[in-house]
C-alpha cells in the first residue's frame, strides 16, 4: 500500500481546494499566495459538463458519488413536476420500471452521528436523528413506501438483482428497525439470496464498538458491509478547513 508523507497529503489537498474554488471562478490567481503547490497539467484541464457527466455515467459502478455535475444542465430537464395528485410521477414510474422483471433496490436511510461538510446526501439533523421516535417514525413511513410501489409496479413480481442499504449511517438505526426493512423486502420483492448480495453502510467505530449488529445482518442475509474513511491524519484535516475558511473569508462568503 501506498502510504504519503504529510507533506504530499499537504500539498495534494491545497491543490485539490485550488482546483475546486477555481472552477467555480469566485477566487483570482493572486489571491492564492505562493503556498499553493502548483497544479499539474491534468489538473489544470477544463471539460464539458457533459464530458464528466457521461464519464461518471461510465464509471458509477466504482464511485456512487461520480455525477451528477452541473445540475441545471444534466439533471433539471429529466425532473418530474410533484402535484398532489402525483399523476405524472405515477407514469413516470410505471413507464421506467413497470415492463422490467428484474430490479435494483436502494433504501435510504438518513440518519447520521454528524453532519460531514463533503456530503450532499439527504440527512435529519443528528440531533434529532439520534432520537428513537425520530427513527421509528421515518421507517414507518418507508415501509409504507414499499407498499406504495408494490401496488403501483407489482414488485412481488420482481426479482431482486441487488439491495443496498445506505445513506446516512443506517448501521445507525436499530436492529429491529433494519430487521423490518429486511422482512418488508422479501414482502414485496422476489429475493433470492444465493444468487444476488444485500450490502449495508456502517462505520469503524460502529462495527468495532456494537458487534451484536453486524451479527444480526448477517443473521438478516446481509453479507457485504461497506465503510467509508475520508481522512486519517487530524492535523491535515484541521488545516485543510482551516485555509478553505481563510479564503471564503478574503472573499466575503461566510
Amino acid at each position: 500500500m501506498f502510504r504519503a508523507t504529510a507533506t504530499q497529503w499537504k500539498s495534494h489537498g491545497e491543490r485539490m481546494v485550488r482546483r475546486l474554488l477555481l472552477s467555480t471562478k469566485a477566487i483570482p490567481n493572486e489571491m492564492l499566495g505562493e503556498k499553493w503547490a502548483t497544479p499539474t497539467l491534468e489538473d489544470s484541464a477544463r471539460c464539458s459538463a457533459k464530458d464528466v457527466f457521461e464519464a461518471g455515467v461510465r464509471h458509477h459502478h466504482t464511485a456512487n458519488t461520480a455525477y451528477p455535475i452541473a445540475h441545471q444542465i444534466t439533471t433539471m430537464p429529466y425532473r418530474v413536476r410533484r402535484t398532489p395528485s402525483q399523476n405524472e410521477m405515477k407514469e413516470v414510474l410505471v413507464s421506467a420500471y413497470g415492463h422490467l422483471d428484474e430490479m435494483m433496490l436502494y433504501v435510504h436511510v438518513p440518519f447520521c452521528a454528524q453532519r460531514c461538510q463533503f456530503c450532499e446526501y439527504t440527512v435529519v439533523d443528528p440531533k434529532n436523528g439520534k432520537q428513537d421516535i425520530v427513527q421509528d417514525r421515518y421507517f414507518d413511513a418507508l415501509l409504507n413506501e414499499f407498499e406504495l410501489y408494490d401496488e403501483l409496479l407489482d414488485t412481488n413480481s420482481k426479482k431482486l438483482a441487488g439491495f443496498d442499504i445506505g445513506g446516512g449511517t443506517p448501521s445507525m438505526a436499530s436492529i429491529a428497525n433494519i430487521a423490518r426493512v429486511m422482512d418488508k423486502a422479501h414482502q414485496c420483492f422476489d429475493i433470492d439470496l444465493k444468487n444476488m448480495n444485500i450490502s449495508i453502510e456502517t462505520t469503524p467505530k460502529i462495527a468495532a464498538h456494537d458487534p451484536d449488529k453486524i451479527k444480526a445482518y448477517f443473521d438478516m442475509g446481509i453479507r457485504r458491509i461497506s465503510m467509508g474513511v475520508q481522512q486519517q491524519i487530524l492535523h491535515f484535516q484541521k488545516n485543510l478547513v482551516g485555509m478553505i475558511l481563510t479564503i471564503l473569508e478574503k472573499l466575503g462568503i461566510t
